[in-house]
């Protein structure tokens, strides 16, 4: 969220719908398990969040 954010990645999201691109809806698939729908929690589960030295 961080780094959509400080790209400022939810305004270019929102832009290219009011240009006519994109969509305001996405959802997250599993392309390792048959395309399988995911929630947010579900994809994020994993991750070790990156520490800068």
């Amino acid at each position: 969220m961080e780094r959509i954010e400080s790209r400022h990645g939810l305004r270019q999201l929102t832009y290219m719908h009011e240009l006519g691109m994109g969509n305001v809806r996405y959802r997250l698939v599993d392309i390792d398990n048959g395309d399988a729908q995911i929630s947010l929690a579900d994809a994020v589960a994993d991750v070790v969040p990156f520490e800068a030295e």
